[in-house]
């Protein structure tokens, strides 16, 4: 047996099915039409060739229907907007508006406005002159020739308005320290007539190359001054770095004499058994076949300073303050004292230079341990004392026996 089935109604039943439950999405998830709280970005498309936009990107709102339960994840990146600027002409022009949602659960949009304003303006090129703003200068002996600028114009391209306004494509160079010749590439900056920057020009070609011989001057070099120092400091005593005023010097000569040549001496300077600073005024010997350029005495700071070192001595405390009715059992023992200070009247101290005390006020009999106060000579620090601390031991004091009394004689009746 063979089953027929009806098409018709088979058509029917899921039409009638769909309809249902479109019925009861509408019901539980009805759409919403709103203008959400943020704009979107146009993006300006099909510009004719020649033309460019003057104004800032247009936004625009968005009318939008969707299921409810879809509006909190709406964006402005859920929507594409466009205008279409292809008959667009020099000035501002009104054009429409396209949005097309990105968002499948989104079922229409429309823009508001509609069309939007968009300045347009011709692209506009000129020929402008390439200038070098010069900063600093080459070191003393140093001297640098005509810079050359290849190429010496460009061209500046952008809005006409914006272009009119350039009067110059500048290159920034600094020459503090330079002392060989520059070869290099730069990026050069439209600028106005007044030396300010100007934005949204196109430069071409982008970078220029700049050339800058530099040499150095026949004949004359700065070289640092040397001192020569003879002899030692008094024992106990070191020699800090030497200062000079001034520092260096110009000397003059053959360029193949020069380019050996980085110092010049002073004349010898005696610090034997010096044990203060002086400073002293020398002349400066030029190197062999040099001579100064202006010749002049310098002065030499010599600064002589005493070592600092530490030095132990080893001493016997003293007592002090021990109560009436208590004596001392144990020996004192050598406490190494360990001070720092400088060198020359570290060696002539003797042990009669330092107090070591041991302070027994308030001790009764037994055994205690007592902190050494240290008395030391002005000038010098303390660095420890060891044993910190000293063990001694008391006792009572035995009573002394009472004196016999002498007993009177008998005298006779």
């Amino acid at each position: 047996m063979r089953l027929r089935v009806d098409f018709g109604r088979a058509v029917l039943a899921i039409g009638l099915a769909a309809a249902l439950w479109i019925v009861v999405q509408n019901e539980t998830n009805p759409d919403r039409v709103d203008v959400p709280n943020f704009t979107v970005m146009v993006e300006v498309r099909d510009i004719p060739t020649g033309l460019v936009v003057l104004s800032e990107a247009p936004q625009v709102q968005v009318r939008v229907r969707a299921p409810s339960d879809s509006w909190s994840r709406l964006r402005p990146g859920s929507f594409r907007a466009t205008a279409d600027a292809s008959l667009v002409r020099p000035g501002v022009n009104e054009v429409p508006v396209d949005v097309e949602p990105l968002d499948s659960q989104v079922r229409s949009v429309e823009a508001i406005p509609p069309r939007v304003n968009v300045a347009i303006e011709e692209i506009g090129e000129r020929s402008v002159p390439v200038r070098l703003n010069i900063t600093g200068n080459v070191p003393f002996g140093y001297a640098y020739s005509t810079p050359r600028v290849t190429p010496e114009n460009v061209a500046v391209s952008g809005p006409a308005s914006v272009i009119q306004r350039v009067d110059a494509a500048i290159v920034e160079l600094r020459l503090d320290g330079v002392t060989v010749g520059l070869n290099a590439t730069y990026a050069p900056q439209p600028v106005d007539g007044r030396g300010g920057d100007v934005r949204g020009v196109g430069v071409s070609p982008p970078t220029v190359n700049v050339e800058v011989p530099v040499a150095q001057q026949v004949g004359y070099k700065e070289v640092g001054i040397r001192p020569v120092v003879r002899g030692r400091v008094a024992a106990g005593y070191y020699l800090q770095p030497v200062d000079l005023e001034p520092a260096t010097v110009t000397v003059v000569g053959s360029p193949s004499t020069l380019a050996e040549v980085n110092f010049a001496d002073t004349e010898p300077i005696d610090i034997g058994n010096s044990s203060t600073s002086v400073v002293r005024r020398v002349q400066v010997v030029p190197p062999p076949g040099l001579t100064l350029l202006q010749p002049q005495p310098v002065n030499v700071t010599l600064r002589v300073s005493p070592l600092i070192v530490s030095q132990a001595v080893r001493l016997v405390p003293s007592i002090e303050n021990l109560s009436p009715g208590v004596e001392l059992v144990s020996g004192l023992p050598q406490l190494e004292v360990t001070l720092m200070g400088p060198a020359p009247t570290l060696q002539a101290l003797t042990p009669r230079d330092f107090r070591v005390v041991l302070d027994l006020a308030g001790l009764r009999a037994g055994t205690h341990d007592v902190e050494p106060r240290v008395t030391v000579p002005p000038g010098f620090s303390l660095e420890r004392v060891e044993p910190a601390r000293v063990t001694i031991t008391l006792r009572e004091a035995p009573t002394p026996a009472p004196l016999p009394t002498a007993t009177p004689a008998p005298t006779d009746p």
